[in-house]
């Protein structure tokens, strides 16, 4: 009998991040956006590996 694959402890189970990216604007300046990526750590499966 297998247990249960646990979720992802790095995205809490959802297999998503957002985090603040930084954007360079056409004057130079810089503004953070949210970005939200597959999780690296469970490549978006939202359960550990």
């Amino acid at each position: 009998m297998s247990k249960p694959v646990p979720n992802c402890g790095h995205c809490a189970g959802s297999g998503k991040i957002t985090y603040d990216r930084p954007r360079r604007q056409e004057d130079g300046s810089v503004i953070w956006v949210k970005s939200t990526e597959n999780c690296h750590v469970c490549g978006g499966s939202g359960k550990c590996r």
